[in-house]
């Protein structure tokens, strides 16, 4: 499997993203919300596009919030391999919207263990939604 993560996973279209806020389904794992949307009209060739935030208010610097989101886009490159799978089987195309929401430095380890949480509940919520 790919394991790029290039511009056709960035979720980039503002209609969408509020799409995403006002119809979405959320997966908690402490300290990851990820609020989802199944959307067919979805521009691109991936099973899912995700954009990713840091709220200001936990970090005022911009080199930390950065940092966070290089972070965050290193460990779902990497783990990506547990949903795409089961989004291409079942022909589902997912917008995604991660957001960090501790207010201290997260280690690489740690951010691992809780993408493939929430990852994992992603899929079970589907499985139950559809």
């Amino acid at each position: 499997m790919d394991e790029r993560f290039g511009k056709d996973y960035k979720l980039c279209s503002r209609k969408l993203i509020e799409d995403v806020f006002k119809k979405g389904s959320s997966v908690k794992a402490f300290p990851l919300k990820l609020i989802y949307i199944e959307h067919e009209q979805m521009t691109g060739t991936k099973p899912f596009q995700i954009a990713i935030s840091v709220p200001k208010r936990n970090f005022r610097s911009a080199v930390d919030r950065n940092y966070i989101k290089r972070l965050l886009r290193e460990v779902i490159r990497k783990n990506k391999i547990l949903i795409e799978p089961y989004l291409i089987e079942h022909h589902k195309k997912l917008a995604l919207f991660l957001i960090f929401g501790d207010k201290q430095m997260p280690e690489l380890q740690f951010l691992d263990k809780r993408i493939k949480n929430v990852f994992n509940s992603l899929i079970e919520n589907i499985k139950h939604e559809y």
